[in-house]
C-alpha cells in the first residue's frame, strides 16, 4: 500500500488499503487512516466520514491493549492522519492545522520510543519507516500552512521533512522525489521560481532513478510543477515541452490519465502552447478544458469554470477571433475580480492562481487596445460599452498583484474600532469562504474521475452543500457590506475606477500609474479635475529590467571608489520618460504632487531622477556638480510612490491616528556582531572618520549585499543532502559579516529634530539593536529605521 501511494497510484494504494485488517485492530488503523486521506484527497467524503469511523473503533481497541504504554504514541499519529486529511477536505484549516502539529509531536515521539526498544528487540519497524511517517507529518503541516497563505512557515516544514525521507531513503528514491517535489511547490508558493525549477529537476531524477512509472500520479505533479517553474519565468517552449513529456507518461495508464487536472487538462499547457507559436493546438486544448467542466455542470460562476473560460478567450484572441474572445473575457472577469479583490489568491496555490490571473488579464488588456486600433474593433466596444482607458485602469491594479494591498487593508481593518458583533460577523463569512472553497475542490476532483468511478450520491451531495454555502456566503457578505460597508470595503476593495482615484486626490495631486506586460507597457495619468491621460508603450518586461539595470549602475554602485563613480545615463533616462511619461504628460503636467505607481523593475528606480529633457553635461568640479543642472523630473514636481493605485483609497480611508500618538521612534547604526559591541563608540568613530575625512581620494562606499547559506549547507551529515541543488535560504547569520553605518545616527537624529521627537525615542547603536518595542502597543505616528536595522517596528509609516 505504501510503496502504491508513493509511486503514485491512488486507486491501487486505496484497495491494498482495504485488505489490510481483518481481525486485527493494529492493522485495521493502518489500512483505515490512509483511507481515509484518500477518499478524501478524491472527493468522497461519505467514504472518508465512514473509513474515520471505522478507524476511531479500532483506535479505541487499541487504547485496551496492555501494549499501548509503549506503542500508543504511534497510534495516536496514525489516527491524527485520517482525522486531519478529513478536517482539512472539509475546509477547516485551523482545525486541520492543531491535528497536523499534534501528529508531527506524535510521529516525532514515536519514533524515538521505537529507537530506543530496537536496542532491545528487532520487532519494532524498521527506523526508515518511522522517519517516513514522521515526514509525511510535517508534509500534511507544510500543505495546511500553505493552503492559509503562510508560505514561510510551510517552508520550514517541507524542508525539515526532506531531510528526514533523506536519511531513511537516500537521495535517489520515490519518498525523496515526493518530498522534494512538495518543498520545491513550497518555494514556488514563495516566489521562486528558478529554486522551484531546480528542486523540480532533482525530483524528477529521483522518481526516475528510483524507478516510479511514467505514469504515476506524483511523478506528474513534478514534472507539473517544473512545467510550472519554467512557464513563470516566461521559458515557454520549455514549459511545452515538459508537459508534453508528461502527458505521453500519464496516458501509459489510461484510468491514471483520466484522472484530474494534472493530465492534458492542464490550462498552463494550453497557455504555453499559444505562447510557443501554437494557437490553434493551444486552443483546441482550452477550449477542451471549458467545455468540460460545462459538461460536468461546473457553471460559469464557478472559480475555475470562470478561468478555464478566461484562458479559452486568451486561445481566441490569439487565433484572431476578437470579438468572440471579447464576449468570453467579459464573462470570465466578474467572476475572476471579484475573488481577486476578496483575496482568494491567499488560499493554497496563491501565487500560480495570480499568475494565471495575470496572464489573462493583460491578454484582456492587449485586446482591448487593439480593438481600439480599427474602426470595426471600436465598434465592437462601443457596442459592450467599454471606454479602453477606464476598462484597462480598472484591472491593472488586480493584475500588478495584491499582497502589500491585502496587508493594508489588514492593518486598516485592525485599525477599526473593536466591535463583536463585526468580529462574529467577520468570521462567520470566512468560514463559509474556507467551507465553499473546499467543497468546490472536492466537487472538481471527484467530476475529474473517470465515470466507473465516480460516486453519483456523493456529486449529489458535493453539489447540494456547494449551493447551500453559496447561499449562505452571498447572504453574509450583504450583511456585512450592509451593517458595515465601510469595513466590507477595506477587507474586499473594488477595483479603483478613474473617478474614485479622482474623487481621493487632493487638489494639486496628480496619479500617474504604470502596468508592465511581457511585450508591451500601459500609462495613466489621473488629474484631480479633467480628462485622464492615457498610452499603450511599446515597451515590454526585458527590455524595461535593461534599461533599469543600466540606469542604477550609477545609483547603485558598491564598493567603487567616489572619484570613479559610473557616470549617469542621462540620455537613456530620459528615453525613458519620453516613453512613459511624456505620453501622458497632459494629465500630471499641472501637479505639484505626483502620486507614482510603478511595476515590475520601475519599482527599483527613483522617478526624481528621470530626465525630462534631452541633457549631455560635461564633468565638472567638484565631484557631482554637473548634476546641479539636470533636468530632473523632481524639478518640476513632488513625487509620492505607492505600491498600487488601491493603496491611495485604502489609506485616504484610514481613521485618523490616536492624538496621543508620539511623533516618532528612530533606529539606526546597529550593532551586528559581539565584536562590534565591543568596540562601542571607537569602532563608529573609526568608521565615521573615514567617511567624514575631507577629500574623496581612495574613499570607497561599502557593499549592501549580505550573503545567503544554502540549502546544503543546513545539515550535510544526512545522507544524500549533498546531491540536492543549491536553493538560496534567508538566514540572519550573515549579519556578522556587515559594517557599521555610523551615518544613520546623524540622519536619525536630524529627522527627530525636525519633528520634534523625544530624544528617548531616537535609539541608536546597542540600544537599536537591542530594543524590540511591541508594535501593537506602540503611539508613535511615524518610525524610521536606517538600512540593515535589525528590527524596525511593523506599523512603521516611514
Amino acid at each position: 500500500m505504501v510503496a502504491e501511494a508513493f509511486g503514485g497510484n491512488l486507486f491501487r494504494a486505496l484497495e491494498a488499503a482495504g485488505q489490510l485488517g481483518a481481525g486485527d485492530p493494529a492493522w485495521a488503523l493502518v489500512g483505515l487512516a490512509p483511507m481515509v486521506r484518500i477518499h478524501a484527497e478524491m472527493g468522497n467524503l461519505p467514504a472518508s466520514r465512514a473509513a474515520l469511523q471505522r478507524a476511531e473503533a479500532a483506535y479505541a481497541h487499541l487504547q485496551t491493549l496492555p501494549s499501548w504504554g509503549f506503542t500508543g504514541t504511534n497510534w495516536k499519529a496514525m489516527m491524527g492522519l485520517g482525522r486531519g486529511a478529513l478536517e482539512q477536505a472539509q475546509g477547516h484549516l485551523a482545525e486541520a492545522e492543531k491535528v497536523w502539529r499534534q501528529r508531527v509531536a506524535d510521529s516525532g515521539a514515536a519514533a524515538r520510543a521505537m529507537a530506543n526498544l530496537r536496542q532491545y528487540s528487532k520487532l519494532p519497524p524498521p527506523p526508515e519507516m518511522m522517519l517516513q511517517l514522521w515526514a509525511d507529518a510535517e508534509l500534511q503541516l507544510s500543505k495546511n500552512l500553505a493552503l492559509q497563505g503562510r508560505s514561510g512557515e510551510a517552508e520550514g516544514h517541507a524542508r525539515s521533512a526532506l531531510l528526514k525521507v533523506l536519511q531513511g531513503f537516500g537521495r535517489y528514491s520515490t519518498q525523496s522525489a515526493q518530498a522534494i517535489t512538495d518543498l520545491g511547490s513550497a518555494v514556488f508558493e514563495a516566489g521562486r521560481f528558478k529554486d522551484a525549477e531546480a528542486l523540480a529537476r532533482a525530483a524528477i531524477a529521483s522518481y526516475e532513478q528510483g524507478g516510479a512509472a511514467p505514469e504515476s500520479w506524483y511523478f506528474a505533479l513534478a514534472r507539473g510543477l517544473l512545467g510550472s517553474a519554467l512557464a513563470a519565468q516566461g521559458r515557454w517552449a520549455e514549459a511545452d515541452a515538459v508537459y508534453e513529456a508528461r502527458d505521453r507518461g500519464l496516458a501509459a495508464d489510461a484510468q491514471q490519465y483520466q484522472s484530474g487536472d494534472v493530465s492534458g487538462r492542464d490550462v498552463n499547457w494550453g497557455y504555453a502552447m499559444l505562447r510557443n507559436g501554437k494557437a490553434q493546438a493551444g486552443l483546441d486544448l482550452l477550449e477542451r478544458v471549458y467545455r468540460r467542466r460545462l459538461r460536468l455542470g461546473l457553471p460559469d460562476e464557478e472559480y475555475f469554470t470562470a478561468q478555464a473560460r478566461g484562458f479559452y478567450a486568451l486561445g481566441l484572441s490569439a487565433t484572431g477571433r476578437k470579438d468572440a474572445a471579447l464576449k468570453e473575457f467579459r464573462g470570465a472577469l466578474p467572476v475572476l475580480l471579484d475573488d481577486a479583490r476578496r483575496g482568494g489568491g491567499e488560499q493554497g496555490g496563491a501565487v500560480g492562481r495570480q499568475l494565471r490571473l495575470v496572464w489573462i488579464l493583460e491578454g484582456y488588456m492587449q485586446l482591448l487596445v487593439e480593438l481600439e486600433a480599427t474602426a470595426e474593433g471600436r465598434a465592437a466596444l462601443a457596442a459592450a460599452n467599454i471606454e479602453v482607458a477606464a476598462e484597462t485602469f480598472r484591472v491593472a491594479d488586480i493584475a500588478r498583484g495584491g499582497a502589500v494591498q491585502r496587508a493594508l487593508a489588514e492593518s486598516a481593518a485592525r485599525a477599526t474600532p473593536d466591535d463583536p458583533a463585526l468580529a462574529a460577523l467577520a468570521r462567520r463569512e470566512q468560514d463559509a469562504e474556507q467551507r465553499f472553497g473546499a467543497l468546490s475542490d472536492l466537487l472538481n476532483r471527484m467530476l475529474a474521475l473517470p465515470p466507473e468511478r465516480q460516486v453519483p450520491a456523493v456529486v449529489a451531495e458535493l453539489r447540494a452543500g456547494i449551493e447551500t454555502l453559496r447561499g449562505e456566503r452571498a447572504a453574509l457578505k450583504r450583511e456585512l457590506a450592509q451593517r458595515y460597508p465601510s469595513y466590507a470595503e477595506l477587507i474586499a476593495p473594488h477595483p479603483p475606477g478613474i473617478a474614485a482615484v479622482q474623487a481621493a486626490l487632493r487638489a494639486g495631486e496628480a496619479l500617474l500609474a504604470v502596468y508592465v506586460g511581457a511585450e508591451r507597457s500601459y500609462a495613466w495619468a489621473v488629474p484631480k479635475q479633467g480628462a485622464p491621460a492615457f498610452a499603450p508603450v511599446a515597451l515590454g518586461e526585458a527590455e524595461l529590467a535593461r534599461t533599469v539595470a543600466g540606469l542604477r549602475r550609477a545609483l547603485d554602485v558598491g564598493e567603487a571608489e567616489l572619484a570613479r563613480f559610473p557616470r549617469f545615463d542621462l540620455e537613456a533616462s530620459h528615453a525613458l520618460y519620453a516613453k512613459l511619461l511624456a505620453p501622458v504628460e497632459a494629465g500630471w503636467r499641472n501637479a505639484n504632487n505626483l502620486l507614482v505607481v510603478p511595476h515590475k523593475a520601475l519599482a527599483q528606480l527613483p522617478f526624481a531622477v528621470l530626465a525630462t529633457a534631452p541633457a549631455k553635461l560635461a564633468a565638472a568640479t567638484p565631484l557631482f556638480a554637473e548634476y546641479r543642472t539636470a533636468p530632473w523630473l523632481i524639478r518640476k514636481t513632488a513625487i509620492t510612490q505607492l505600491p498600487s493605485v488601491a493603496t491611495l483609497l485604502t489609506l485616504r480611508r484610514m481613521p485618523a491616528g490616536s492624538a496621543a500618538r508620539k511623533a516618532f521612534v528612530g533606529f539606526g547604526d546597529p550593532l551586528f556582531s559581539k565584536a562590534m559591541a565591543a568596540g562601542g563608540d571607537a569602532g563608529a568613530a573609526r568608521d565615521a572618520g573615514a567617511s567624514g575625512a575631507g577629500g574623496t581620494r581612495g574613499l570607497r562606499l561599502r557593499s549592501l549585499a549580505i550573503s545567503s547559506i544554502l540549502a546544503r549547507q543546513a545539515d550535510p551529515a544526512v545522507a544524500g543532502i549533498h546531491a540536492l541543488p543549491a536553493v538560496a535560504v534567508a538566514n540572519s547569520a550573515g549579519l556578522a559579516q556587515l559594517s557599521r553605518l555610523p551615518d544613520t545616527a546623524e540622519e536619525i537624529r536630524s529627522i527627530a529634530r525636525v519633528l520634534g521627537a523625544d530624544q528617548a525615542d531616537v535609539l541608536l547603536g546597542a540600544a537599536a539593536s537591542g530594543a524590540m518595542p511591541n508594535p501593537a502597543s506602540s503611539t508613535r505616528g511615524a518610525s524610521s529605521c536606517s538600512p540593515r536595522t535589525a528590527w524596525c517596528p511593523a506599523n512603521s509609516t516611514a
